[in-house]
């Protein structure tokens, strides 16, 4: 920890970037994916902070997907780390299950 007392292991980057998650429900007897868009706030090598219209279960893996510059599409998967509540949406910091380089610039 540094002395303004950040404890981040990896710097930020602000980023307003619109993405596509898919998320793994678990069932008694199958695996149903289920799509949501959300929004990237930050990213870093390790993970990014994300904005969604749908609450996630810390722990829970999903997939981010997004369509980079020249039309090639980059995917993520990720683990929901910390959800927080806010007026009609949820913030939450997912870490990158396998390291990311294209996510990050």
């Amino acid at each position: 920890m540094d002395s303004t007392g950040e404890r981040r292991k990896h710097k930020r980057r602000p980023i307003d970037t619109v993405l596509q998650g898919t998320q793994k429900v678990v069932g008694k007897m199958a695996r149903v994916p289920t799509d949501f868009a959300c929004k990237g706030v930050n990213v870093s090598t390790g993970g990014m902070q994300i904005l969604t219209s749908i609450p996630l279960e810390v722990g829970q893996r999903i997939k981010l997907s997004l369509q980079a510059e020249g039309g090639r599409s980059l995917a993520a998967q990720a683990e929901v780390r910390w959800m927080r509540a806010e007026k009609n949406r949820y913030r939450m910091g997912v870490m990158f299950l396998e390291k990311q380089e294209g996510f990050v610039v």
